[in-house]
């Protein structure tokens, strides 16, 4: 949520630093934290493309830049800006066989425009970035 918090970062304006900056989507549905998926654990924040199409990887819209937790029952946790938290089992059979891989889980392809996992997560982020 606040992946860039130094101002004069090229990036600052990619991501939230403040409860009142988070209006599209609203608290009840903006992620704070993910539970990431154990091979993919190896920088500080868990990166998703903005739905607008911005990257912060320059990766195309439908890739897992970071890949969520799926050793509870194929899902993980979220919470959200408003203080509440939802266990997520994921509907995708690509996202169990991306979970499956022996390799580090970075930059893994999804189905364009009809990945309802990938979906949930663009719900969750900035609707635009840079953010207005």
């Amino acid at each position: 949520m606040n992946c860039w918090p130094d101002r004069n970062d090229p990036h600052y304006s990619h991501c939230w630093h403040s409860l009142g900056q988070i209006r599209n989507p609203t608290p009840t549905r903006a992620l704070v934290f993910v539970d990431e998926h154990e091979k993919g654990i190896q920088q500080c924040c868990f990166s998703i493309n903005a739905p607008n199409g911005f990257s912060p990887l320059g990766t195309p819209l439908w890739t897992w830049n970071s890949f969520p937790a799926t050793r509870h029952d194929n899902g993980g946790t979220a919470s959200f800006a408003d203080g509440h938290a939802e266990t997520w089992h994921w509907r995708e059979a690509n996202t169990l066989r991306i979970a499956r891989l022996n390799t580090w889980l970075v930059l893994q392809p999804a189905v364009p425009n009809t990945d309802r996992d990938l979906s949930r997560f663009f719900a969750g982020v900035p609707q635009q970035a840079p953010i207005p």
